[in-house]
């Protein structure tokens, strides 16, 4: 009848064992259920209702850009083992590496601040240590930069989670999941140093995209990911092949939301200017900041600047630190991500880039990529910021559209946890390369990960 469907069938009362099927059929194609299939922690894989129990030795290590991530595959997923900041310190007098919470200790050292002024105490020590350098691996030095991958401290970090976790490499294959496209020849660097023997001698090694990890992570084959860490990715995929005139990456996201924040911070007379002190404002942005539903409306709430909104930190001792800056920088920093111009920048918003996605796939997928968008990374779990992407979204989509965005409450380990699932899928046996692989063919095996 145009708008709705009638069924006509017995009732409850004539027999209530057919009414109850006719019932479940129905509603399994009217109500949406997707939810339900997401991986999460602790809840057993399933195909076609059945539960995976497939037992395989498999490493995982996520490197995003901000934190890595790593753990051992089990058929019902787990949180990482090893969950800390993508960072390294170099001592230049022995010329090594310290991932991690290791690399703050081994610079720290016995100079460790634990009083209660602990920004004066980093920024002191700062200026005056001579162990060694911070080192972030993939982070770009600012928005305009191209990544410039840190190929010695790829290799410590991997070095890092296979002594943490005890791992013996000879019966173990190791997936690692990267933020960024790397090229073939460090794909080539990075395979020769897990299987070739040198270093390590694994099983096999896949190097996988996160955003496809993502999307593994919500159990879907098509739609949109969204990755909004310290950079932001738009990548729209299908069947595992990411559609190339839809894909955005930039390399500003969560950082230029950490230096606007850190702008209204400093006019409180406290500034957090070097990279130690970035982790401050790194706290502040993940407890303070949230989305607008109406950004006009919003930031009249608050004229001039009155209102102050205080964040109270713990210190190393336990000490408590308060942090003043105007209640209205809570919102105007996620603003940024709609409205790049607040950041400084000429660019657009997520939800056009979103948009451009969508467009860039052919007509009869669109209405499935507008329905199929996944959000993931970081600033993915900002309050409010789901609802206010779909809004915007349905302002630039037709009405015929159904627009839904997804966020799951573990898309800030969407990538790790979809790892689980992609371990069981066909595809992880095609895309894995073995250790006799290697050694037969070469760099040649690599021409099978171009696709992705």
């Amino acid at each position: 009848r145009g708008s709705y469907m009638v069924f006509r069938c017995c009732s409850d009362c004539d027999d209530p064992e057919l009414y109850s099927k006719w019932k479940q059929e129905i509603e399994q194609q009217i109500i949406d259920r997707s939810e339900s299939l997401w991986v999460k922690p602790n809840k057993p894989l399933t195909l076609n209702n059945r539960i995976i129990n497939t037992n395989r030795n498999v490493l995982i290590i996520d490197i995003g850009t901000c934190s890595i991530r790593a753990g051992l595959y089990d058929p019902e997923p787990k949180l990482p083992k090893l969950f800390v900041p993508t960072v390294c310190s170099k001592d230049v007098n022995q010329n090594r590496l310290k991932v991690g919470f290791d690399a703050f200790d081994f610079l720290l050292g016995s100079s460790a601040p634990s009083t209660i002024d602990l920004r004066k105490s980093i920024s002191s020590w700062c200026l005056t240590s001579s162990n060694g350098q911070l080192i972030f691996p993939l982070k770009s030095k600012n928005a305009i930069d191209k990544l410039n991958v840190e190929q010695d401290s790829i290799e410590s970090i991997i070095t890092h989670v296979v002594e943490n976790l005890n791992i013996t490499s000879e019966n173990t294959e190791i997936v690692i999941i990267t933020s960024h496209k790397l090229t073939d020849r460090l794909n080539a660097q990075y395979i020769k140093f897990l299987l070739s023997g040198e270093n390590y001698n694994f099983k096999s090694a896949t190097l996988i995209n996160q955003a496809l990890m993502s999307l593994y992570s919500y159990n879907a084959n098509i739609g949109i990911i969204a990755n909004l860490g310290e950079k932001i990715d738009i990548v729209p995929i299908c069947n595992g092949i990411p559609f190339q005139n839809g894909v955005t990456s930039l390399s500003y996201g969560g950082s230029c939301m950490s230096e606007f924040l850190n702008f209204y911070i400093s006019r409180g007379h406290v500034s957090y200017v070097n990279d130690i002190e970035q982790f401050f404002v790194r706290y502040v942005k993940e407890n303070s900041c949230y989305t607008a539903k109406n950004y006009e409306q919003e930031l009249n709430k608050y004229p001039n600047d009155s209102k102050k909104f205080t964040l109270e930190m713990t210190g190393r001792a336990n000490e408590m630190k308060k942090i003043e800056f105007p209640e209205s920088a809570r919102f105007r920093a996620v603003e940024g991500l709609f409205n790049p111009e607040i950041w400084g920048l000429d660019g657009q918003g997520i939800h056009k880039l979103i948009h451009k996605a969508i467009q860039s796939s052919s007509m009869d997928l669109r209405r499935e990529m507008a329905r199929n968008i996944y959000l993931c990374g970081g600033m993915s779990q900002i309050p409010g910021l789901k609802e206010r992407l779909e809004n915007e979204l349905k302002k630039l989509l037709p009405v015929t559209l159904n627009v839904k965005v997804n966020c799951s409450e573990y898309s800030y380990h969407a990538a790790y946890l979809g790892a689980f699932r992609f371990i069981q899928q066909p595809e992880y046996e095609t895309l894995m390369i073995k250790r006799d692989e290697w050694c037969r063919e070469g760099a040649n095996c690599l021409k099978k990960w171009r696709c992705i």
